[in-house]
């Protein structure tokens, strides 16, 4: 068997330089995760922007968020101006 002996020195230097890779991999993990969640968030407005751009289209393509707000307003949760206050007057009636 084959013995190797170090000095406090030394193992303090090994335990340091492992902590320091340990801590870059956790930043680079939490680095990894914030841009994942970028990027779906990206992914996200540009899937609404598509919506909003369908629905702006020329004639036999337009309407197709509009059951989405009639949904939306059958909820109770409007968006923009129909938005409801706590006391149920939109932003409109006010």
């Amino acid at each position: 068997m084959l013995l190797h002996v170090v000095d406090a020195g030394d193992a303090r230097r090994v335990h340091d330089r492992v902590e320091l890779r340990l801590r870059e991999q956790s930043v680079h993990r939490a680095l990894v995760a914030d841009v994942q969640h970028e990027v779906a968030r990206l992914r996200a407005f540009d899937l609404i922007v598509a919506l909003v751009d369908a629905d702006e289209a020329p004639a036999g393509r337009q309407g197709l968020l509009e059951p989405l707000a009639e949904e939306a307003g059958a909820a109770g949760h409007e968006d923009g101006l129909g938005a409801a206050s706590h006391d149920g007057r939109t932003r409109r009636e006010m």
